[in-house]
């Protein structure tokens, strides 16, 4: 995907709550952490570990494609708590909810 591809997609919310440009950004950390600890982690699986570890299963591509197409709000919904002065609490979702 090129960088104007990526951008476009940046903006995208993860049923984590986190956006697709903070899981991109999460990708050198990890490949890092998996080099200090003796093993290899290409770029392809380590988004693909981002994108599971972010709520969407079977991979980035189809995560991206998913939530592209605003597929995620019917099949991974999530409640995010906020206090009265608008600091973050808690996020469930009801898909690993359910589980």
């Amino acid at each position: 995907m090129s960088k104007s591809q990526s951008s476009k997609t940046n903006h995208l919310v993860f049923p984590s709550g986190r956006t697709v440009k903070a899981c991109r950004n999460d990708v050198k950390k990890l490949k890092k952490e998996a080099l200090s600890s003796g093993s290899k982690l290409s770029t392809s699986q380590a988004l693909d570990i981002m994108a599971e570890k972010d709520g969407m299963p079977g991979g980035w591509h189809k995560a991206i494609h998913q939530l592209s197409m605003g597929d995620t709000a019917v099949n991974y919904p999530v409640t995010v708590l906020y206090s009265p002065n608008g600091k973050y609490i808690h996020q469930l979702s009801m898909a690993r909810a359910r589980h």
